[in-house]
């Protein structure tokens, strides 16, 4: 990211306006600067939700195995 796009973003009186996001924008368009975006399919909801689900379960279970782990070390 240029410097100048902070530059242009900065304002004495508070957050930018519309018009000046829009112009420090088109100015990144004009050096090259390209957005891509990327979306999942909605198919993919559900299998997504249950991998999530199952990453942070595994995750709760190996933080609570540690600690139990941990304490019964320190107590003993």
């Amino acid at each position: 990211m240029p410097s100048s796009f902070a530059d242009c973003l900065r304002t004495e009186s508070g957050p930018p306006t519309l018009q000046q996001v829009d112009r420090c924008v088109a100015d990144l368009g004009a050096l090259g600067y390209r957005q891509q975006v990327t979306y999942q399919p909605a198919g993919n909801f559900w299998a997504l939700q249950w991998a999530e689900t199952g990453l942070y379960l595994g995750l709760a279970l190996a933080l609570t195995g540690f600690c139990a782990w941990w304490i019964r070390r320190r107590v003993t």
